[in-house]
C-alpha cells in the first residue's frame, strides 16, 4: 500500500485465488473460505459479534433482522405492539400469536380503529402484508419442549 503505482497485497491474493479457482475447481472451497473471512472482517469492523464463520454465510441471505432493544437477535417470535401511520400512533392489542384475539386502537382514543375507514392505517397494513414473508402456525407442546 505504500507504493500507489503497485498492486496491493489483498488485490494480488484475490487475483491468485480467482486464477486458482478458474484453473483448478478444487480451489472453490478456499475461495468460499476467503470470502467468508472477508465478510467476517467487515462485520467485526461494525461491532458485530460473530461466533461461527458459517453465520456470516447465513446472514448474507437474510432480508429482515429482528432484534430486541439490546441488539440481540431474537428467536423469530416477534409481535407488533405499535403502528405509526399517517402521523398517528396506533396500539395493537392481543395475546400471543392468536390471530382471532386482538384489536387496534388509535393512541389516545377510546374506540377501536377501523382499518376499512382509515386510509393511512389500511395502506400501512397492506404494505406490511405484501412485504412480509413471515408465517403463523400452531405449535404443539411437543415442539416447545
Amino acid at each position: 500500500p505504500s507504493n500507489p503505482d503497485g498492486a496491493s497485497w489483498l488485490y494480488m491474493i484475490v487475483l491468485a485465488v480467482t486464477l486458482a479457482v478458474a484453473a483448478i475447481p478444487e480451489g472453490i472451497p478456499l475461495c468460499v473460505k476467503l470470502s467468508l473471512n472477508m465478510g467476517y472482517k467487515d462485520m467485526v469492523a461494525k461491532n458485530v459479534l460473530v461466533r461461527k464463520l458459517a453465520a456470516v454465510d447465513t446472514l448474507s441471505s437474510v432480508s429482515v433482522i429482528c432484534s430486541d432493544q439490546a441488539g440481540s437477535l431474537t428467536e423469530g417470535r416477534m409481535t407488533v405492539v405499535k403502528i405509526w401511520a399517517g402521523g398517528a400512533r396506533y396500539l395493537v392489542g392481543g395475546t400471543g400469536f392468536d390471530p382471532t384475539d386482538g384489536q387496534i386502537t388509535r393512541e389516545g382514543a377510546e374506540t377501536f380503529a377501523d382499518a376499512g375507514q382509515d386510509l393511512a392505517l389500511r395502506s400501512t397494513l397492506l404494505s406490511a402484508i405484501l412485504c412480509c414473508n413471515a408465517t403463523l402456525g400452531r405449535v404443539t407442546d411437543a415442539e416447545t419442549g
